[in-house]
């Protein structure tokens, strides 16, 4: 978990933070505006085809150790119109 720990800017704004302890702070402004504390975790075991679970929303992984970027999808998977995240320094 230590490797994604961090905060990470959106392509369309918003903002993620992850802490090494598993905690959460986010501001998707490209989900209406939420805003939201909580707890994340990864979630390689799952049925489903998430990487990591931000509470209630499902988060996917990319990139490498170095440089891993987050995304999600806005909408409909199946449009394709992923809203990416990559992690500021």
């Amino acid at each position: 978990m230590s490797d994604l720990a961090g905060v990470y800017s959106g392509s369309e704004g918003g903002r993620i933070e992850l802490g090494e302890d598993g905690y959460r702070a986010d501001n998707l402004l490209g989900d209406r505006g939420r805003t939201a504390e909580g707890t994340w975790t990864l979630d390689l075991e799952s049925e489903g085809s998430e990487d990591m679970m931000l509470d209630d929303l499902q988060v996917w992984i990319s990139g490498d150790r170095e440089e891993p970027w987050l995304y999600r999808f806005e909408g409909d998977p199946d449009n394709c119109h992923l809203i990416e995240f990559h992690r500021t320094h």
